[in-house]
């Protein structure tokens, strides 16, 4: 019999299935996609990531290159030699602090303490044109530098003013030598007075008056030069210099060794924790009187190859006016530019946001995201240890190290006794750093060493000249502290045209 279905062919198929898909296969292919959109989503966010973080990057080095840029062209303006007055400031400090917040939850877990960072400052006069930030009708040809990491605060926006009681301090201002701020939110700051070529009116917008016989507050480490409330001194450079004149010299601000290296009248001091020393055809006297009088015959001779004496006359017949040029000396560094211990008068205080209207004094705001702002020096100078001087062609050239040779016998050596043709092979560079605490100032002499070195090698350490170079460690979390990791930069610069 022929059924109904296949009479008007439609035959069914036991084996086939209904259209569409079971739920297994919808699970599976639901997987599928969920499987290959977080696939999607982590490469697109890895992408992005990345793309970020080549954006810090590079946003810190173009900041690295301006920074490195500007450090050098003030180094270049300022320089040795007495001509022009120039000086060269450093300040070392030891700042604790942690960088990171996850690094402060990790090394608070583990009982460590923050890590320690270098927080120097560094301060230069300069012959470089400025344009007052403040108030743009105002220009010059000197300029006061002061580089260093800056306290945070807010500007009210009522007053202009900054609250003293809410700034956050580098130094720190509850927990001692401990910093109130991530060292990857320092910021460094390039703060600069400038000095007008004619006086200024007093009362000009973005100067102020400088009277250095009102050492608490007429001073350049007032707080209207580190707030920028002015950035300008209403008097020019040679009369602010004839006010406080530095003396030629290198002075070492140290509480545990103080020392005082001077040019006064044309004759050289050098004032310790021994005493006075005078420099006198060719040797050291010392007079361990605090304030040597007129007509003071106590001054004895350093022993030297066993031959003392006494100096008669005494080289300082009229000492009186020297104390005020040492007096001069001692309040140097807390008038220009950092007071080692008055925290109100140590670092520029900046708002990172500023509010409207007061943007023009935040132009001081320099390297965001500066963790760290390290100064060394040298007095090193591997050619004063290895050149030759030929008087027929008047070339300095290097020497080779070793044995010195002779045309007529390439295989010349001295007698055993004979060692002046001895060449020393030359030494690595020595970089020092300005020990916590400490302050150095250069100020009017010379990068080659004086007549007091002699033409000894020791030249090439002798302590009391300009630095032979500077190098400058930036180390830099980039724009608000976004890069991971650090990075970091040197600056080296030489000082004397080589």
């Amino acid at each position: 019999m022929v059924s109904r279905l296949q009479l008007f062919g439609r035959v069914p198929n036991r084996r086939s299935r209904r259209g569409g898909f079971t739920l297994m296969e919808l699970m599976v292919s639901l997987g599928v996609m969920a499987a290959l959109i977080t696939m999607i989503t982590m490469v697109f966010s890895a992408a992005t990531k990345t793309s970020s973080e080549a954006q810090n990057l590079a946003a810190a080095h173009r900041q690295f290159r301006m920074a490195a840029r500007n450090l050098r062209e003030d180094l270049k303006s300022t320089g040795p030699g007495s001509a022009d007055d120039y000086f060269l400031a450093i300040a070392g400090r030891e700042v604790k602090a942690y960088d990171t917040a996850e690094q402060r939850t990790a090394r608070q877990a583990a009982g460590q303490d923050p890590t320690t960072r270098r927080a120097d400052v560094l301060a230069m006069l300069t012959a470089r044109n400025f344009t007052s930030f403040i108030n743009s009708d105002i220009e010059g040809g000197r300029q006061l530098v002061v580089y260093g990491h800056a306290d945070i605060g807010e500007i009210d926006v009522a007053t202009g003013d900054f609250d003293n009681n809410s700034i956050l301090r580098v130094e720190g201002s509850t927990t001692p030598n401990e910093s109130d701020l991530l060292a990857s939110r320092w910021h460094l700051a390039r703060r600069i007075v400038g000095f007008p070529a004619e006086p200024v009116p007093s009362g000009t917008e973005g100067t102020a008056t400088v009277d250095f016989t009102d050492v608490a507050n007429q001073c350049f480490t007032h707080e209207y030069f580190l707030t920028a409330n002015a950035d300008t001194c209403d008097q020019p450079f040679n009369i602010i210099q004839g006010q406080d004149a530095l003396p030629r010299g290198v002075f070492r601000y140290d509480s545990a060794d103080p020392a005082y290296y001077f040019n006064y009248s044309d004759q050289w001091y050098l004032v310790n924790s021994q005493g006075w020393f005078v420099f006198h055809e060719g040797f050291w006297y010392i007079n361990d009187s605090t304030t040597p009088g007129p007509g003071d015959e106590s001054w004895s001779r350093q022993e030297d190859d066993g031959a003392g004496g006494t100096l008669s006359p005494p080289p300082i017949s009229a000492p009186s006016p020297v104390v005020p040029a040492f007096t001069r000396i001692e309040n140097f560094s807390t008038n220009w530019f950092f007071h080692p211990t008055d925290p109100n008068r140590q670092r520029s205080v900046i708002d990172p946001t500023p509010p409207l209207g007061q943007e023009r004094r935040m132009a001081q705001h320099f390297l965001p995201g500066c963790s760290e702002f390290k100064v060394e020096f040298t007095y090193d100078d591997p050619r004063e240890l290895a050149t030759q001087y030929n008087e027929t062609t008047g070339v300095l050239s290097m020497l080779t190290y070793g044995w010195k040779r002779t045309d007529d016998d390439q295989n010349y050596k001295p007698s055993g006794t004979d060692v002046t043709d001895f060449v020393p092979a030359p030494m690595p560079i020595r970089w020092q750093e300005v020990p916590d605490r400490s302050i150095y100032v250069w100020s009017g002499v010379e990068v080659t060493a004086n007549e007091m070195a002699g033409d000894k090698l020791q030249n090439r350490t002798f302590p009391y000249r300009w630095p032979r170079a500077v190098r400058i460690t930036l180390r830099s979390y980039g724009p608000l502290g976004r890069l991971d990791r650090p990075i970091e930069q040197a600056v080296i610069y030489t000082f004397g045209g080589q």
